[in-house]
């Protein structure tokens, strides 16, 4: 990929934020598996969070053009029972500025 002011690349930048959501994605399942969501939240707060971080996970690989490893989805929208109602992302036109930043 080519590089932009300050040598900086534009994929190291994406594969650091996958690398991000991925683990956030695991400590999520992890205070899913052991219980300890209890101490933090309800069950409904521990469902949305997992759902955002499956979502944000889900967006960083496919911004990154690898697999996810999660199982597919048809939209990357919050779940409707969300706590939090997130926008559609348009991952197109993410994949499209990243390119045109490139080239400058």
């Amino acid at each position: 990929m080519a590089t932009v002011r300050g040598e900086v690349r534009i994929d190291r930048i994406v594969e650091k934020w996958h690398a991000l959501a991925r683990r956030r994605l695991a400590y999520m399942r992890e205070l899913e598996r052991s219980g300890r969501w209890k101490h933090y939240c309800t069950q409904e707060q521990l469902v949305s969070q997992l759902h955002e971080a499956e979502r944000v996970a889900e967006i960083w690989a496919a911004l990154a053009g690898g697999a996810s490893g999660l199982a597919p989805r048809t939209d990357l929208r919050s779940p409707r029972n969300s706590v939090s109602r997130g926008l559609p992302i348009d991952t197109g036109a993410i994949i499209a500025y990243l390119k045109s930043v490139q080239q400058r």
